[in-house]
């Protein structure tokens, strides 16, 4: 595991743990009582990419989440649009936190001289 993320776990008194869900639950977070925890499919442990990419989404719901937005098939269709919702504010906190601001705006920039570039062979 990435080591800035052991100290942020470790920071905020979050556990982790494992589990072996069906293969379409990656993970969840779940918080009461003021103890947070995050639990991980075991079955993605060994792709490196796929585990960080969960568990900094995870680490998301704890820095974004307020309440339960859990998603159940009986929800209405406003519980799933807050279900939905939670997902994509917990995503862009993990993509905030894993690649800062400047470091995308210099690799777009970069990339788009090089396209540009290429196109009109201007290099």
């Amino acid at each position: 595991m990435n080591r800035t993320l052991t100290k942020l776990l470790n920071k905020e008194h979050i556990c982790l743990q494992y589990r072996e869900f069906e293969k379409d639950l990656l993970g969840c977070y779940y918080s009461k009582n003021n103890r947070h925890l995050i639990i991980i499919n075991s079955l993605i442990v060994d792709d490196k990419k796929l585990y960080n990419t969960i568990l900094l989404e995870e680490l998301g719901h704890y820095f974004t989440s307020i309440g339960d937005a859990i998603l159940q098939s009986h929800n209405s269709c406003r519980d799933n649009l807050k279900h939905l919702k939670s997902e994509n504010t917990a995503l862009k906190w993990a993509v905030n936190f894993f690649i800062p601001t400047s470091e995308l705006l210099a690799y777009f920039n970069y990339k788009f001289k090089w396209l540009f570039w290429s196109y009109w062979r201007l290099y």
